[in-house]
Protein backbone atom coordinates (compact mmCIF):
# COMPACT_ATOMS: atom_id res chain seq x y z
CA UNK A 1 0.00 0.00 0.00
CA UNK A 2 2.70 2.16 1.07
CA UNK A 3 4.82 1.73 -2.24
CA UNK A 4 1.47 2.46 -4.14
CA UNK A 5 0.82 5.78 -2.63
CA UNK A 6 4.61 6.84 -3.23
CA UNK A 7 4.44 6.06 -7.10
CA UNK A 8 1.60 7.57 -6.94
CA UNK A 9 3.07 10.82 -5.10
CA UNK A 10 6.07 10.35 -7.89
CA UNK A 11 4.30 10.17 -10.67
CA UNK A 12 2.51 13.45 -9.72
CA UNK A 13 5.01 15.63 -8.86
CA UNK A 14 6.90 14.97 -12.21
CA UNK A 15 4.32 15.53 -14.65
CA UNK A 16 4.64 18.90 -15.92
CA UNK A 17 1.03 20.97 -16.43
CA UNK A 18 -0.02 21.20 -19.56
CA UNK A 19 -0.60 24.69 -20.90
CA UNK A 20 -3.01 26.66 -19.98
CA UNK A 21 -5.32 28.03 -22.94
CA UNK A 22 -5.89 31.73 -22.84
CA UNK A 23 -9.01 32.64 -20.99
CA UNK A 24 -11.99 32.87 -23.14
CA UNK A 25 -13.38 36.79 -23.63
CA UNK A 26 -16.05 38.09 -25.48
CA UNK A 27 -15.45 40.76 -27.66
CA UNK A 28 -17.89 43.84 -26.70
CA UNK A 29 -20.59 44.54 -28.78
CA UNK A 30 -20.52 47.68 -30.46
CA UNK A 31 -23.20 50.17 -29.72
CA UNK A 32 -25.99 49.90 -32.24
CA UNK A 33 -26.22 53.20 -34.29
CA UNK A 34 -29.47 54.71 -34.85
CA UNK A 35 -30.72 57.17 -37.19
CA UNK A 36 -34.82 58.80 -37.25
CA UNK A 37 -37.13 56.84 -38.35
CA UNK A 38 -40.58 57.30 -40.04
CA UNK A 39 -42.82 59.59 -37.62
CA UNK A 40 -45.35 58.58 -35.07
CA UNK A 41 -48.00 60.25 -36.89
CA UNK A 42 -49.80 58.98 -38.76
CA UNK A 43 -50.08 55.79 -36.96
CA UNK A 44 -51.12 54.01 -39.56
CA UNK A 45 -47.93 54.58 -41.59
CA UNK A 46 -45.96 53.73 -38.49
CA UNK A 47 -47.48 51.03 -38.06
CA UNK A 48 -47.39 49.33 -41.71
CA UNK A 49 -43.32 50.53 -41.15
CA UNK A 50 -42.83 48.58 -37.85
CA UNK A 51 -44.82 45.29 -39.34
CA UNK A 52 -41.84 45.37 -42.30
CA UNK A 53 -39.13 45.37 -39.38
CA UNK A 54 -40.55 41.93 -38.05
CA UNK A 55 -39.92 39.99 -41.51
CA UNK A 56 -36.64 37.55 -41.41
CA UNK A 57 -33.77 39.12 -40.40
CA UNK A 58 -35.68 42.21 -37.70
CA UNK A 59 -33.46 45.08 -37.23
CA UNK A 60 -32.91 46.49 -33.55
CA UNK A 61 -35.11 49.28 -33.12
CA UNK A 62 -35.22 51.85 -30.70
CA UNK A 63 -38.87 53.03 -29.82
CA UNK A 64 -39.98 56.18 -27.77
CA UNK A 65 -43.19 54.14 -25.44
CA UNK A 66 -44.85 55.47 -22.71
CA UNK A 67 -46.23 52.98 -19.83
CA UNK A 68 -48.37 53.49 -17.30
CA UNK A 69 -48.22 50.92 -14.29
CA UNK A 70 -50.35 48.84 -12.13
CA UNK A 71 -50.53 48.47 -9.02
CA UNK A 72 -48.00 50.74 -7.25
CA UNK A 73 -45.11 50.05 -9.88
CA UNK A 74 -45.72 46.57 -9.75
CA UNK A 75 -45.96 45.97 -13.31
CA UNK A 76 -46.90 46.93 -16.84
CA UNK A 77 -50.63 47.96 -17.20
CA UNK A 78 -50.46 49.35 -20.77
CA UNK A 79 -47.70 50.92 -22.97
CA UNK A 80 -47.74 52.32 -26.27
CA UNK A 81 -45.32 54.10 -28.89
CA UNK A 82 -45.30 57.79 -28.20
CA UNK A 83 -43.54 60.38 -26.39
CA UNK A 84 -45.90 62.12 -23.52
CA UNK A 85 -47.22 60.91 -20.40
CA UNK A 86 -49.72 63.17 -20.71
CA UNK A 87 -51.12 62.43 -24.49
CA UNK A 88 -53.97 60.30 -24.88
CA UNK A 89 -53.91 56.27 -25.65
CA UNK A 90 -56.35 56.37 -27.87
CA UNK A 91 -54.85 56.15 -31.83
CA UNK A 92 -52.12 54.69 -30.72
CA UNK A 93 -49.89 51.71 -31.64
CA UNK A 94 -50.06 49.88 -28.23
CA UNK A 95 -47.39 47.28 -27.24
CA UNK A 96 -47.20 43.71 -25.60
CA UNK A 97 -44.12 44.12 -23.83
CA UNK A 98 -41.66 40.53 -24.26
CA UNK A 99 -38.80 41.02 -22.06
CA UNK A 100 -38.05 37.43 -21.70
CA UNK A 101 -34.23 38.28 -23.00
CA UNK A 102 -33.40 41.01 -20.94
CA UNK A 103 -31.25 39.61 -17.78
CA UNK A 104 -33.33 41.83 -15.33
CA UNK A 105 -37.13 42.28 -16.18
CA UNK A 106 -38.07 45.33 -17.44
CA UNK A 107 -40.04 46.26 -14.75
CA UNK A 108 -37.08 46.60 -12.31
CA UNK A 109 -35.52 48.82 -14.78
CA UNK A 110 -38.61 50.70 -14.86
CA UNK A 111 -38.70 51.44 -11.13
CA UNK A 112 -35.08 52.95 -11.49
CA UNK A 113 -35.61 54.94 -14.10
CA UNK A 114 -39.13 56.88 -13.09
CA UNK A 115 -40.46 58.90 -10.75
CA UNK A 116 -41.82 56.65 -8.00
CA UNK A 117 -45.06 58.97 -7.22
CA UNK A 118 -46.15 59.22 -11.19
CA UNK A 119 -48.20 56.50 -12.80
CA UNK A 120 -46.88 56.71 -16.30
CA UNK A 121 -43.44 57.26 -17.44
CA UNK A 122 -41.59 57.83 -21.21
CA UNK A 123 -38.93 56.07 -22.20
CA UNK A 124 -36.71 54.89 -25.22
CA UNK A 125 -36.90 50.85 -25.40
CA UNK A 126 -34.49 49.19 -27.60
CA UNK A 127 -35.34 45.57 -29.36
CA UNK A 128 -37.00 43.96 -31.90
CA UNK A 129 -40.80 44.52 -33.46
CA UNK A 130 -42.21 41.03 -32.61
CA UNK A 131 -41.72 38.65 -30.01
CA UNK A 132 -38.66 36.76 -28.93
CA UNK A 133 -40.21 33.94 -27.60
CA UNK A 134 -43.46 32.80 -29.79
CA UNK A 135 -46.40 31.58 -27.41
CA UNK A 136 -46.52 33.54 -24.56
CA UNK A 137 -49.57 34.80 -23.03
CA UNK A 138 -51.30 38.35 -23.27
CA UNK A 139 -52.85 38.72 -20.16
CA UNK A 140 -54.22 42.06 -21.63
CA UNK A 141 -58.12 41.16 -21.17
CA UNK A 142 -60.81 40.98 -23.38
CA UNK A 143 -61.32 44.30 -23.36
CA UNK A 144 -57.25 45.90 -24.20
CA UNK A 145 -56.92 47.23 -27.62
CA UNK A 146 -55.13 45.17 -30.08
CA UNK A 147 -51.25 44.88 -28.96
CA UNK A 148 -48.65 44.14 -31.24
CA UNK A 149 -45.67 42.31 -29.36
CA UNK A 150 -42.09 44.11 -28.94
CA UNK A 151 -39.18 42.00 -28.09
CA UNK A 152 -37.32 44.39 -25.43
CA UNK A 153 -33.52 44.09 -24.85
CA UNK A 154 -32.67 47.00 -22.82
CA UNK A 155 -34.23 50.11 -21.97
CA UNK A 156 -32.45 52.85 -23.46
CA UNK A 157 -32.59 55.83 -21.58
CA UNK A 158 -35.29 57.94 -19.90
CA UNK A 159 -37.21 60.16 -22.39
CA UNK A 160 -34.98 63.38 -21.43
CA UNK A 161 -36.68 65.34 -24.73
CA UNK A 162 -39.42 64.14 -26.59
CA UNK A 163 -38.47 62.99 -30.28
CA UNK A 164 -41.61 62.37 -32.62
CA UNK A 165 -39.65 59.57 -34.45
CA UNK A 166 -38.81 55.85 -34.14
CA UNK A 167 -34.97 55.40 -34.81
CA UNK A 168 -33.60 52.08 -36.39
CA UNK A 169 -30.62 50.99 -37.73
Amino acid sequence: MKRVAKFVLLAGCGAKAPDAAPPMTKAPRPPARFAPGPALSPTDALLAWLKQQGGERRPRLRLPVVVTFSDGHLGVAQAFVGTSIDEPSVGRVHLHLDDSAMGVSLIDHLRRACDPFSSRCAVWLEGMWGPLVQGLPDFGGPTAPERWPFGVLALAEPQPEPRAYVEAP
